[in-house]
């Protein structure tokens, strides 16, 4: 299969990308149907689409269409207008090579952030790229915030029960690190003790929040939690959230949630974090962060002495 995305602006560079699939014998095929997945990344504007497929005896077909992408939203984009670039997972974690303006003063805050490189279904022996691309892509939006200008990062595994990488206050995220450290996770590996205690997740979250938001170690101006929907078989002890909650440190969820319709109820993070006081947004699209982040900046700005 090729592929062709046109920008309809003179000049602008066309992206080609190709795939090949081995297809199953015809009577294996369900409906004698296949459906195959493809995506590519594009910046407003208007783009003409060719789509070419052809078999190993030059039997072809093709189809084209038009797309136009439209941003109104306050949200700085990271990719330009007029372009078109494929949309690799892996580019996820390649490093952050712009330099971000830093806002210096009162109104430049601390953000410890709590991430999440789960799958909501633990059955899985492998992490959902969906979930993944999404989670590394709010952290570079949040990075790219001028008026954040210092982050403490701790990202955790629920499959393993584990913190798989730390940081602490950087001015940009290590992202080929956070990279290394999801490739080196074995979900297909059980510990046999954990089995043995059916709430050794619930105490694994419980820990995780009690370090993080006790108001220990460097003072963060907010925590903020990132990551899919996280359903553990017991709730997080409401004494031991409230027993953390002196601190003061205002709280966000911002809860990726790719199918809104598949789980709509909330889950175990969303309510330790509505018991803790603090606010869960639910991040489906690019307008949804934007949101989300204006508001946290409100929030925050508000507390700064006038």
């Amino acid at each position: 299969m090729l592929f062709r995305v046109t920008p309809y602006v003179e000049g602008n560079q066309p992206l080609y990308a190709t795939e090949s699939h081995m297809l199953p014998p015809l009577d294996k095929m369900l409906g004698n149907r296949l459906i195959v997945y493809g995506a590519f990344a594009v910046g407003p504007g208007r783009y003409r689409v060719d789509w070419l497929m052809r078999d190993s005896k030059n039997r072809a077909c093709s189809v084209h269409w038009d797309v136009e992408v439209k941003h109104k939203d306050d949200l700085r984009l990271a990719i330009a207008a007029n372009t078109a670039a494929p949309l690799v997972p892996n580019r996820s974690f390649r490093s952050m090579t712009a330099q971000i303006p830093r806002a210096n003063g009162d109104r430049s805050f601390h953000i410890k952030i709590l991430a999440n490189f789960s799958n909501t279904d633990p059955r899985r022996s492998t992490l959902n790229s969906q979930d993944v691309f999404a989670v590394a892509s709010i952290l570079r939006t949040i990075a790219r915030e001028p008026q954040f200008s210092r982050f403490t990062l701790v990202a955790f595994n629920m499959q393993e029960e584990r913190v798989i990488h730390q940081e602490s206050g950087v001015t940009r995220f290590d992202f080929p690190a956070i990279g290394r450290a999801l490739s080196e996770l074995k979900l297909g590996v059980i510990d046999y003790q954990r089995l043995l205690d059916r709430d050794s997740a619930t105490k694994f979250v419980t820990a995780l929040l009690s370090a993080q938001l006790d108001g220990a170690g460097p003072k963060a101006d907010a925590v903020l939690l990132i990551g899919p929907k996280l359903f553990l078989e017991t709730k997080v002890p409401r004494e031991a959230i409230e027993a953390i909650s002196g601190s003061g440190t205002p709280v966000f969820y911002l809860n990726y949630v790719g199918n809104p319709r598949a789980l709509p109820w909330r889950d175990t993070l969303g309510r330790a974090v509505r018991t803790y006081g603090g606010k869960e947004f639910r991040i489906t699209f690019p307008k949804d962060l934007a949101g989300a982040l204006g508001e946290i900046l409100q929030v925050l700005d508000s507390r700064v002495p006038s």
